[in-house]
C-alpha cells in the first residue's frame, strides 16, 4: 500500500489524519519504523467501512488503539532518543508464556511472577509507560487514575468482564500492547466484524517485518526496566501471538525460554468464544454482534496461529519432541498441581525455587480458587462451531502433544 492520502471520512475516520500521524511519526524517528504505516492505513479503511460498530465502540478504537499508540510509540522513541542508555539495560533470558489464549496461561503467568527475582510491570506501566516507571509511584498518578477509570469501563461490561473485575491498574497483562503498536493488533482481529483485510495482511506477514515489531517491544521493555532494577530482574512475558512468531521473537530475544501451555482446543476455543463475546461489546451492541461470524473468526486465528507454531516445533525440536529454551505444561496438570508445575519450568531452566516463591505462590492459590467467580459454562453451537472442525484445525496440535479432548 502507497502512502498517499485517502480523502475518505466514512463513519467518522478520519483514514487521512490516521495515515498522517503514523507517517509523520514513523519519518520523525526514521525510515526504518514505516513498517507501521500499512497496517494502520489497513485498519482505518476496515474500520471506517465497518456498519456495525457503535459510536462508543469506534471511539475506542480510534482513539485508544490507534491514535494513542502512534502516540506513544512516539514517545517512547523519543525518550530513548533523549538518553540512548535505555537500549543499554540488558534483557538477559527472558521468560516468554507463549501457550494459547483460555489454556491457562493467565495463572502460569500470575504464579511465575511471585517470584521477586522476576520483573513482570503492571497493566497502568505498559499502557502508559512515560514518564519512565520507577516503582515507586503513588495510587494518585494520573496515569494511574487513567488506567482504573479505563478499566472499570470495561469491568461494567455484562457477562466474563464484569464477573471477573479482570482490569485493574496493577492486573498482568499480555504484550498484545506493545506489540500493537506497531499495527499488529490483535484485539481488534478478534474483536472486528469488518476486517477481512486486515485479517489477511496479519496471515500474510513475512519474518523480516516481526523482526521490526519485536525490535522496538525489546526497547519498551528495556524502557521500563530503565529505573526499575537496569535487567537486574527477568522478564516474565505472556501472549499467544508469540506462537506464530517464534524465529523473530528468537532472533531479538536469542536467550528467551518459552512455556507452552496445552488445553483441550474444544475447551479452549469454546472459552475464548464466551469471552470475547463480552470484551466485543466495547465495539457492538449485543443485537449487531455475529456471533457465528465471531466463531469462524476465532478458528480461523487458531489455525494460523497454532499451525505456524507446529511448523516451528516440528522443524526445531528434537526426537523425543523436547527442546532446550520450551517447557510444555498441560492445563490439567497446572490446575492440578500449580507448584508441581512451577517446579517442572524451574528445573527445565535451572532457576532456584526458593521456598519464599512457593510461599507466594500459596498466598496467591488460597485468594483466588478456582471458579472463585463461577464455573465458565459456554457452548461451542452458540458460535456455529462443532467439535470436529475444531479437531481438524487442531489435528497436528493434538497429535503432536497427545491432547485429551473427551
Amino acid at each position: 500500500m502507497s502512502d498517499t492520502a485517502h480523502n475518505n471520512k466514512n463513519n467518522n475516520v478520519d483514514r487521512d489524519a490516521i495515515h498522517e500521524a503514523a507517517v509523520s511519526m514513523a519519518e520523525k524517528y526514521g525510515d526504518e519504523h514505516r513498517y507501521i504505516i500499512e497496517p494502520y492505513d489497513i485498519l482505518a479503511k476496515c474500520w471506517a467501512n465497518d456498519k456495525q460498530v457503535s459510536e462508543g465502540g469506534l471511539t475506542v478504537v480510534i482513539e485508544r488503539s490507534i491514535f494513542d499508540r502512534i502516540r506513544i510509540m512516539g514517545e517512547v522513541l523519543q525518550a530513548i532518543k533523549d538518553d540512548p542508555k535505555i537500549l543499554e539495560v540488558p534483557i538477559t533470558k527472558p521468560i516468554f508464556i507463549i501457550g494459547y489464549m483460555r489454556t491457562g496461561s493467565t495463572l502460569l503467568h500470575n504464579i511465575i511472577e511471585k517470584d521477586v527475582n522476576h520483573f513482570v510491570p503492571p497493566l497502568w506501566q505498559l499502557a502508559e509507560p512515560l514518564p519512565i516507571p520507577d516503582g515507586k509511584e503513588k495510587s494518585d498518578d494520573p496515569r494511574i487514575l487513567g488506567v482504573k477509570n479505563f478499566s472499570e469501563h470495561y469491568n461494567q461490561i455484562p457477562g466474563w468482564l464484569q464477573k471477573h473485575q479482570a482490569f485493574t491498574p496493577y492486573a498482568l497483562e499480555e504484550c498484545s500492547g506493545q506489540l500493537g503498536k506497531t499495527g499488529c493488533m490483535k484485539e481488534l482481529l478478534l474483536g472486528g466484524q469488518n476486517i477481512e483485510e486486515y485479517t489477511q495482511w496479519y496471515e500474510q506477514l513475512k519474518d523480516e517485518w516481526k523482526v521490526s515489531m519485536y525490535e522496538y517491544y525489546k526497547k519498551e521493555l528495556q524502557l521500563l526496566a530503565y529505573k526499575q532494577g537496569f535487567g537486574s530482574r527477568t522478564y516474565v512475558r505472556k501472549d499467544a501471538q508469540h506462537m506464530a512468531n517464534m524465529p523473530a521473537l528468537l532472533r531479538v530475544f536469542p536467550g528467551a525460554r518459552t512455556v507452552n501451555s496445552i488445553r483441550n482446543p474444544i475447551q479452549t476455543i469454546g472459552s475464548i468464544c464466551s469471552m470475547s463475546y463480552t470484551v466485543n461489546q466495547a465495539y457492538y451492541t449485543p443485537d449487531n454482534l455475529d456471533l457465528e461470524a465471531m466463531g469462524k473468526r476465532i478458528l480461523r486465528n487458531a489455525d494460523h496461529i497454532i499451525n505456524t507454531y507446529m511448523d516451528y516445533r516440528e522443524a526445531t525440536d528434537g526426537p523425543d519432541k523436547s527442546s532446550a529454551n520450551v517447557v510444555d505444561v498441560y492445563y490439567n496438570d497446572l490446575v492440578g498441581d500449580p507448584k508441581g508445575t512451577l517446579e517442572k519450568i524451574y528445573t527445565k531452566f535451572n532457576i532456584e525455587l526458593t521456598q519464599e516463591t512457593l510461599d507466594n505462590v500459596q498466598h496467591y492459590l488460597e485468594e483466588n480458587q478456582q471458579n472463585k467467580h463461577g464455573k465458565h459454562v459456554y457452548d461451542i453451537s452458540t458460535y456455529g462451531l462443532t467439535e470436529d472442525e475444531i479437531k481438524r484445525v487442531f489435528k497436528r496440535y493434538i497429535e503432536y502433544f497427545n491432547v485429551d479432548c473427551n
